[in-house]
């Protein structure tokens, strides 16, 4: 068998997530053919204490641990909520639904957020929220820099200008809508406390906190929002000139214009975070 038609076939055996009996019989070689258990040693061989079956178990198991591993690392309050053996079995289920096909672990847990919202997990709402914020903190601190815009800037703009002001946010930021208190929960986990994941029955039928994720200095935040704080910040990531976000918000379902009343304060204290790394005025 030649060296890359091996490699191929190994790497079959090996990910296969029923197992490696399952992976000889389902990955072809050369011809079409596969290598039935019986044929096995003709291709790997054995050891003094080891048959050829057992030493490519090895490898499949180890390589199903290493991406639970990872996956603990990059989730670790989601891994302690639901202790090691229900997070095992979760994210066994989540990297043969979904396997890595990157050559960075970094994007292993990229879709665990939404494949733990279609389980049949008790609580699976809250735990898909947890997970979705858990994969933001890890996505703004890989983010690549840009310079920020500060509050001299900001302030050096025209009053007249400011309805036609289109502000770019940073690439390292990631706003939520969550209908359970995972931030706050999240910190408590971080505080070294003993959080209890809220039931069920907590959520509404929508948002309830609003939360910012984003990098200053190296570090990653997580800032709560109101929901009008939310709104805005959402409008005008999506591009819209100050005006035209203010008028899109005002005309939302739960808007509390009254808040604006604190406009200039969001912007001083946005600013001074560095969520904004560009700005323009729509002529």
């Amino acid at each position: 068998m030649k060296l890359a038609l091996l490699e191929h076939w190994l790497q079959g055996v090996i990910t296969h997530p029923e197992g490696v009996r399952a992976g000889l019989a389902n990955t072809l070689v050369a011809g079409g053919a596969c290598v039935d258990e019986s044929e096995l040693e003709s291709v790997v061989t054995p050891s003094e204490h080891l048959s050829a079956l057992e030493r490519v178990e090895i490898y499949s198991d180890m390589y199903f641990l290493r991406l639970v591993d990872c996956l603990r690392e990059d989730f670790p309050c989601l891994a302690w909520t639901l202790g090691d053996g229900r997070f095992e079995k979760l994210t066994r289920g989540y990297v043969t639904a979904c396997p890595s096909m990157h050559f960075s672990l970094n994007q292993l847990g990229a879709k665990l957020a939404s494949h733990v919202a279609t389980t049949n997990v008790k609580k699976r709402g809250f735990f898909a929220e947890l997970a979705a914020l858990e994969r933001a903190i890890q996505e703004v601190f890989d983010e690549h820099a840009s310079p920020a815009i500060g509050r001299a800037e900001l302030e050096a703009v025209p009053q007249s200008d400011w309805p036609s002001l289109r502000l770019v946010t940073t690439p390292a930021l990631r706003l939520f809508a969550f209908r359970y208190p995972v931030n706050r929960y999240y910190q408590a986990f971080k505080d070294g406390r003993r959080p209890k994941a809220p039931s069920e029955a907590v959520a509404s039928h929508g948002p309830t906190t609003w939360c910012a994720v984003y990098r200053k200095d190296y570090q990653v935040w997580r800032a709560n929002l109101t929901h009008e704080q939310h709104a805005l910040l959402a409008e005008l990531m999506r591009g819209a000139p100050l005006g035209r976000a203010l008028e899109a918000c005002v005309a939302s379902p739960g808007f509390d214009a009254t808040k604006l009343g604190s406009l200039g304060d969001w912007f001083r204290e946005w600013a001074s975070e560095g969520l904004f790394v560009g700005l323009s005025v729509e002529r």
